[in-house]
């Protein structure tokens, strides 16, 4: 019989230094990722590596965007969220890789608080 506890990542890899894992703060993604309610794994990068969920310092802080080459031939990404609320940034790949952080790997919804909080 199968046991459907048993691990299917090697605990070391969630461990990794090459990974975090970061609360997702505002609404900008919402629906798709709740501020103040779930995770994303996060990998630290410092330059574009294409088309994904990325968090950015604006300076202030942190947010999370998805990210998409505009494909206008001037190497430029838009950076926009779920959120229809909050325009479209543009960026070059120079300033993006400024601002850079990380890329999502994982995205982790909360579906029961009250479990989560008692573990």
């Amino acid at each position: 019989m199968m046991d459907f506890f048993a691990p299917t990542i090697q605990a070391d890899v969630l461990q990794s230094p090459d990974l975090r894992v970061v609360p997702i703060l505002g609404d900008r993604m919402t629906p798709t990722l709740k501020g103040d309610r779930d995770y994303a794994l996060m990998r630290p990068v410092s330059t574009y590596r294409g088309e994904g969920i990325y968090c950015v310092s604006d300076g202030i802080g942190f947010d999370f965007f998805r990210v998409e080459a505009t494909m206008d031939g001037k190497r430029g990404l838009r950076l926009f969220g779920d959120n229809e609320m909050y325009a479209d940034r543009f960026y070059t790949i120079e300033e993006f890789d400024c601002c850079v952080l990380g890329i999502v790997v994982v995205d982790l919804k909360v579906r029961n608080e009250r479990l989560l909080a008692a573990a």
